[in-house]
């Protein structure tokens, strides 16, 4: 089943050309990268310990720093009220969580890619996409905060 899913998928990027080939993978690449995210985490805010309600929040924002869009290092569950309390109002609470968990060394390196300009290449996403595929397989199971296991 996973092989006709997978050749659909195949035939569907063989149709699309220039910004919409690129749209599409940039988009099953965040779909990939968030549930990594999402289970490297398990589904749980960094910040609040809570559980429902949650996505996936960039220390840098990955419109503005692209270079940083799928660096695991710049991606964080957050309970959405938190995540806009970090846009909002609050940016320190996560910087200092930052540097409190990796270091301001591993900050530094992170801003550092963040200014660093990077046009990712069709088979660098394609090869993040397969990456970040294969991590999320290797961690173990968790539960979600409806208890489905995954």
């Amino acid at each position: 089943m996973a092989g006709n899913k997978n050749s659909g998928r195949k035939k569907i990027v063989e149709t699309l050309v220039g910004t919409d080939k690129r749209k599409y993978l940039e988009d099953q690449l965040d779909k990939v990268f968030n549930a990594y995210i999402m289970k490297r985490d398990k589904y749980t805010c960094i910040l609040s310990g809570g559980q429902r309600n949650t996505d996936v929040s960039h220390l840098f924002g990955q419109s503005k720093y692209p270079s940083v869009r799928w660096d695991e290092h710049n991606a964080h569950v957050m309970v959405k009220s938190v995540h806009k309390d970090y846009h909002e109002s609050n940016p320190f609470r996560y910087i200092d969580w930052f540097i409190e968990h990796y270091g301001s060394e591993e900050l530094d390196k992170l801003k550092e890619r963040a200014y660093t300009t990077h046009s990712y290449t069709i088979g660098e996403i394609l090869d993040l996409t397969r990456q970040y595929v294969k991590k999320t397989q290797a961690l173990p199971k968790c539960k979600t905060s409806n208890g489905r296991e995954v």
